[in-house]
């Protein structure tokens, strides 16, 4: 890897960004997606868009990692899938077979996140994790690649989408060009509302807000594989995977709504203990945006999936986050 690309990066919102993560943990909401980073993984092994070999560890890159509890997520839930196929003892095309070997560590992760913080990293040898994240001067370098799997979470609405004088990319466009350069397989979720968080000049997080419409049109035009609209338990957000989703990865999708819960990442009230004044209000205020990205959600989410109607696991989702607002 080598020094951060400027075009990949905006010097003042980096450094925005940078003032943030020196100040205080930031850039751990990413973890809320690993029961869908896990699944859709499963989906490229079966697929055939990653290759597992057995003299070589499996190679993932948590792109915009943050506080990196994805990447340990990860490593901690999929080393033993990996193992499985290295040794025979299960083949890559029965994506039940490989799900039933990640189900209890899943299980066991989304219930205790808090110590994937504790952990050190590179426990395992089957899977290799790179952190690339430009505002946390560690993870800074910019990754050559390729790799066998991108997972892109909470990262895209944090890229402006504005050209720079030296550049005829925007920073958004560019980063998106580059994460589908990486790898043939990929998870990536991209926020449809503004942020609880400002940055230390006043101005909002999310410095790029577009409807899951518009995230998807603009991904489809940037990237050159096909790419496949998948469910968010976050019906303020939308996702997306690269190539087929099998049918059993569709089901497992609705599953994970009963087996982990809704993801809402603004609650009001909040759940923490203090939050302060400043962040009780943006919360409450982020309230009446809130519901309307929901119900705009909802209708994208049945346009993509003309089942969803008639999944009692998505009325359920609905309904429990319409009981936040």
């Amino acid at each position: 890897m080598r020094e951060h690309g400027s075009e990949l990066v905006d010097p003042y919102y980096n450094s925005q960004y940078r003032r943030i993560h020196e100040k205080r943990k930031y850039g751990d909401s990413g973890i809320e997606f690993l029961p869908e980073a896990v699944l859709y993984f499963l989906n490229g092994v079966a697929t055939g868009h990653i290759r597992i070999e057995k003299d070589r560890p499996v190679t993932i890159i948590d792109y915009g990692c943050g506080q990196s509890a994805m990447g340990k997520g990860l490593e901690v839930v999929l080393s033993p899938v990996v193992a499985a196929v290295q040794s025979g003892e299960v083949v890559e095309a029965d994506i039940y077979g490989l799900y039933s070997l990640t189900a209890n560590n899943l299980c066991d992760v989304m219930k205790n996140t808090y110590f994937l913080s504790h952990m050190p990293p590179s426990c395992f040898g089957t899977i290799e994790v790179t952190r690339y994240d430009p505002a946390i001067q560690k993870y800074s370098a910019t990754p050559e690649g390729p790799y066998d799997y991108v997972v892109c979470t909470d990262v895209v609405e944090h890229l402006p989408e504005k050209k720079r004088d030296e550049y005829k990319k925007t920073v958004l466009r560019a980063n998106i060009e580059k994460i589908d350069a990486l790898s043939n397989a990929l998870y990536i979720n991209a926020s449809c509302r503004d942020a609880v968080n400002a940055l230390p000049n006043g101005s909002s997080a999310h410095c790029t807000i577009k409807s899951a419409l518009e995230w998807k049109t603009c991904f489809s035009n940037n990237f050159v594989a096909s790419l496949s609209p998948v469910l968010s338990r976050d019906l303020t957000s939308c996702s997306f995977t690269k190539g087929k989703v099998l049918p059993l990865t569709k089901d497992l999708a609705y599953k994970f709504i009963d087996l982990f819960g809704a993801i809402d990442l603004i609650p009001y009230p909040p759940q923490e203990d203090m939050p302060s004044i400043e962040k009780l209000q943006r919360l409450s205020f982020l309230q009446n945006s809130k519901q309307q990205v929901i119900a705009d959600n909802i209708l994208y989410w049945k346009q993509c999936d003309p089942t969803a109607s008639t999944r009692p696991e998505f009325g359920r989702l609905v309904e429990a986050l319409q009981k936040t607002m």
